[in-house]
């Protein structure tokens, strides 16, 4: 009885005297009261730790195929779950990339800000029309009237648009439907689903949907680009499982399980991610050529990545890595397509 006089507060389980740690969860054994040095030293000592999880799991990742063979082998607590990596270095990538891409750039307003300074200009004009009217009424030189005339001829050349309607269509192309011409005062003074309320009412639900999302997207063309680019990682998450669907397919004599599969797929993106946020953040200073380098690793990678997980011959696994690039650009641009139109009408 003297050896089992405590308890561990987190789990309830018995503990010899002399215990320091749970033998059941292996929480370290305290009166539940600790000091501000203990809270940080425990914080540090599990984050930091070169025999963490997640510093285990970054020296594991850099060398192809070990965190997928070794997961395999059933270290599963050793390492940080591929569903997890995958998602937090995605997330990080694309941040990253999205951070580079919109810093500088106000990607989508030129359109926007053109149409803008038409109608101040078309406004100027309607103006300096009623001036040169009332100007002329005062004064009846005709070399005055000729060089109200000169001025208000050269104040037309200066419009890009004969037109006092948008032509939307020049502007966005969306297949199977027509968007009407908008007056350009309209546009501009009336919000995007004002628009298609006045413009779309006989263009059923789906054209006056198209119709509003349309001048949302040219209103709003930065906003949405980086939208539809955050939808990416979602594109990906979902083309995993239907990658690995065909890695079971190429692999099928392996008679490996299907969720290995997928994985390995994790795994390899990660590794990418990863990769490429670097790439991303070492361009502007380094230089383009670095992208090509990273894609030259990208492949080294995954080419002894394959066959230390298949264990197949050079030639086999060179042969199957175009089978994959292909099957890959195929789901790519079938998931990235499906996220975009989604992510275009729920914008």
């Amino acid at each position: 009885m003297s050896s089992t006089l405590k308890i561990c507060y987190n789990c309830d389980t018995p503990l010899p005297e002399a215990a320091k740690y749970c033998l059941n969860c292996g929480q370290k054994h305290t009166t539940g009261r600790i000091k501000l040095r203990n809270l940080l030293g425990d914080f540090f000592a599990e984050q930091f730790n070169l025999d963490s999880r997640i510093f285990k799991t970054l020296q594991a990742i850099f060398i192809p195929g070990k965190l997928t063979e070794e997961f395999f082998m059933g270290k599963h607590k050793t390492y940080s779950s591929p569903l997890r990596l995958f998602l937090v270095t995605a997330v990080l990538f694309a941040s990253v990339l999205a951070y580079q891409l919109f810093q500088d750039n106000d990607i989508g307003s030129d359109n926007l800000n053109e149409m803008i300074h038409e109608n101040e200009r078309r406004s100027v004009l309607k103006t300096l029309d009623t001036i040169t009217l009332k100007q002329k009424k005062i004064f009846s030189d005709k070399k005055v009237a000729s060089a109200l005339d000169s001025m208000v001829v050269q104040m037309r050349d200066a419009l890009d648009a004969p037109s006092d309607s948008i032509i939307l269509s020049k502007e966005i192309q969306i297949a199977g439907f027509k968007l009407p011409n908008i007056s350009r005062d309209d546009f501009e003074k009336m919000s995007p689903s004002e628009l298609g309320d006045s413009y779309g009412k006989e263009m059923g639900f789906w054209g006056k949907l198209m119709l509003t999302q349309g001048v949302k997207s040219i209103k709003q063309g930065g906003n949405l680009l980086q939208y539809l680019f955050g939808k990416t990682t979602v594109a990906l998450f979902f083309m995993m499982p239907f990658l690995a669907f065909f890695l079971k397919i190429i692999y099928i004599r392996g008679k490996k399980f299907y969720v290995e599969h997928l994985i390995f797929s994790f795994h390899y993106h990660t590794f990418l991610f990863l990769l490429f946020t670097g790439v991303v953040l070492l361009v502007p200073s380094v230089g383009g050529p670095l992208i090509a380098i990273g894609f030259l690793i990208a492949f080294l990678y995954l080419f002894i990545a394959l066959k230390r997980i298949y264990q197949q011959g050079w030639f086999k696994t060179l042969l199957k890595i175009f089978i994959i690039f292909i099957i890959y650009l195929f789901l790519l641009v079938i998931f990235m397509s499906f996220t975009a139109a989604i992510g275009f009408l729920l914008f």
